[in-house]
């Protein structure tokens, strides 16, 4: 009897753990649709200003800033971790930090220090355990999160990068293959190569360049900054997209694995009680037999 009532505790519990996935599942697929929208949305202002970069780029211009110069001794580099604020999205921000920790290696060997910036709790968590010299945590992420929230922190990097702190800047953060697939990629953003912009697409007039107001250091000063705004803040929706992805995943295959056990139990609930049952009736019949013996 008292197995029984385990039993029947076990599925009890399970219906209800499966209640909850089922509803993290349809929440996270809500949350990849509204990520997906914003991505979307971004998707045109990021044409317009890779257009107007590269015509800046490949225009007559004298003045070269320091975010075009390629630094010619590497001391430092700087990495920008994307990683989530919570957990039960699988194994998203371990094979990100996986990455890191070979890159770390990579540039340890070749006597290179990494200086690293930390977005989402997971990343702090983690990296505060290895016991890292330059770690800074910069922000937490939230789903409402927005480019004026970056601001700050942006700035603070790339002053980093101006005061000769660190010699290159990568963003580390995870990409959506398709729809349900996703891996974690390490982008240069630092000293800005021309080729991550799609020249075939953005028609270059190479013997015209724009008027600058009030002068092409402080405009293409401006330029730049947004546009790593911009790569980062891309980054960080791209990151949550593949955190929802992943969750949704993650309390698919739990649900999934909940009805199979499930099964199982009241497969033997079922075979149980019936031997109950059994022993219940050749106990009545037995004791009725002995009864009209008498």
């Amino acid at each position: 009897m008292t197995n029984i009532k385990n039993i029947k505790n076990k599925i009890s519990s399970l219906i209800n753990t499966k209640k909850i996935t089922k509803t993290m599942e349809m929440v996270a697929i809500s949350k990849m649709k509204k990520f997906k929208k914003k991505i979307e949305t971004s998707f045109s202002y990021s044409k317009v200003i890779e257009k107007v970069i590269s015509h800046v780029l490949e225009s007559p211009l004298k003045y070269k800033h320091i975010f075009l110069i390629k630094k010619k001794i590497i001391k430092t580099i700087g990495i920008i971790v994307i990683s989530s604020d919570k957990g039960l999205c699988g194994s998203l921000n371990s094979n990100l930090f996986k990455m890191i920790n070979s890159i770390i290696l990579k540039y340890s060997i070749q006597k290179i220090q990494c200086r690293l910036y930390v977005f989402g709790q997971k990343g702090l968590f983690f990296f505060k355990h290895i016991n890292l010299f330059h770690f800074s945590n910069i922000i937490h992420l939230t789903d409402d999160i927005n480019e004026s929230d970056l601001i700050k922190s942006t700035e603070e990097i790339l002053e980093q990068y101006q005061t000769n702190k660190i010699d290159k800047l990568f963003i580390a953060s995870n990409k959506n293959d398709n729809r349900v697939s996703f891996k974690p990629v390490l982008t240069q953003i630092l000293p800005f190569k021309k080729d991550v912009l799609d020249h075939k697409k953005n028609k270059i007039y190479k013997f015209w360049d724009y008027l600058y107001e009030p002068n092409s250091k402080i405009a293409l000063d401006i330029l730049l900054k947004k546009y790593i705004l911009f790569q980062i803040f891309h980054s960080i929706l791209e990151n949550m997209l593949c955190e929802q992805t992943s969750r949704m995943i993650a309390m698919k295959t739990a649900s999934d694995n909940s009805d199979n056990i499930l099964k199982e139990l009241q497969l033997i609930y079922n075979k149980m009680r019936q031997f109950s049952i059994t022993q219940e009736i050749t106990e009545i019949i037995s004791g009725a037999s002995l009864v009209s013996e008498n």
